[in-house]
């Protein structure tokens, strides 16, 4: 038991480390305490600055549209003008906008010009209200197409009919000696017949086709034409020899009713 007695000393020095040890539990202990001071309104606070943000926000993405200056557009047409011979500077000059202007003169000049002032409308971005302030002084001089007689470059006016299909119209007109009948033009090679059909009104026929003599072509003139086979050719000069001449009677029977209703109009023969 000897080894369990303490001196005086050493009991003094027990209780201080108890002592000791006891002030550093304490301390921690209330260190370890958080005061959490809770305010009634802080989240309805929150709450509340959120709209407000999205709210300047607005009133600043309003303040900027309102702020934008639109360019005010005049329409004044000063003179007479013919709106299928003006160039885009020239519907400037007048008051539109360089992209109408632009889409404008494309417009008039894509085919043989605008058939009508009502026309204008078709344009992307034009308004009735400036067709009424230039009608007045608009005057439309339209060009026509005579289809015996116009050149390659002439019937290239037409919206649709570039080089080649232009080309082709000369060939196959100068072949048949001329057309009959505008609707002719539909059997041009690769042409498209609405494009025909929708510039009906701008080709003309005055000039007369030519017609071959029935009676005194030989057999290469009438093979050449392109409504006359060989066969059938060969048959007219057969024709001819037997009899003298050939009629519209005989020559009928030398074709069907279908070929008969185009060849025709080639044809020049006495009764």
């Amino acid at each position: 038991m000897k080894f369990f007695q303490l001196t005086r000393n050493e009991r003094l020095g027990l209780v201080g480390v108890i002592l000791v040890f006891l002030a550093i539990i304490s301390f921690k202990y209330f260190d370890s305490q958080v005061t959490i001071d809770y305010k009634q309104c802080s989240i309805e606070q929150a709450q509340e600055q959120i709209p407000s943000i999205s709210e300047g926000c607005g009133k600043v993405k309003n303040e900027v549209v309102f702020s934008e200056t639109k360019k005010a557009i005049q329409i004044e047409a000063f003179e007479k003008f013919n709106p299928n011979s003006v160039d885009a500077k020239y519907w400037k000059k007048i008051g539109f906008e360089n992209k109408l202007a632009v889409r404008l003169e494309e417009f008039t000049q894509s085919g043989l010009g605008m058939k009508n002032i009502d026309d204008l409308i078709k344009v992307y971005g034009m308004k009735k209200e400036w067709v009424e302030l230039i009608k007045d002084s608009v005057i439309l001089d339209l060009s026509f197409i005579e289809i015996n007689s116009a050149s390659a470059e002439s019937f290239q006016k037409i919206n649709g009919i570039g080089e080649k299909l232009s080309n082709r119209i000369i060939k196959f007109r100068n072949s048949l000696g001329g057309f009959y009948s505008i609707s002719q033009l539909e059997n041009v090679y690769g042409i498209d017949s609405n494009i025909i059909r929708r510039n009906y009104d701008v080709f003309k026929l005055n000039k007369i086709h030519s017609k071959i003599n029935i009676n005194k072509s030989g057999l290469k003139k009438l093979k050449k034409h392109p409504f006359i086979n060989a066969n059938q050719a060969e048959e007219i000069i057969k024709i001819r020899s037997v009899y003298g001449k050939i009629d519209s009677i005989k020559l009928k029977d030398i074709f069907t009713a279908k070929e008969w209703s185009d060849v025709k109009y080639y044809l020049k023969w006495e009764n």
